[in-house]
């Protein structure tokens, strides 16, 4: 396949430098269509959700643990509070 820009590429059948993939077959180039085809293209968009997911994952716990320590330490204040009156 030959780069023309960031969403359009030109699939090559004269000039092959390695072994045939039978994923460019699979391939569209239609603009007004999101192709997800291809196996290439399935790896690349699961890997990039597992990624935004690990990150929000790790935000969510993250933020759970705070929320549980400040709840602790606002109930160990109150009952040192009530105690010591």
């Amino acid at each position: 396949m030959r780069y023309i820009n960031i969403t359009f590429w030109e699939k090559k059948f004269e000039d092959h430098d390695g072994p045939y993939d039978t994923d460019c077959d699979l391939w569209q180039n239609k603009i007004t269509k999101l192709c997800y085809g291809c196996n290439t293209c399935r790896k690349g968009f699961i890997s990039t959700l597992r990624q935004k997911w690990y990150k929000l994952g790790v935000f969510l716990v993250t933020l759970t643990i705070s929320l549980i320590v400040c709840h602790l330490l606002l109930f160990v204040v109150t009952m040192w509070d009530r105690h010591a009156s």
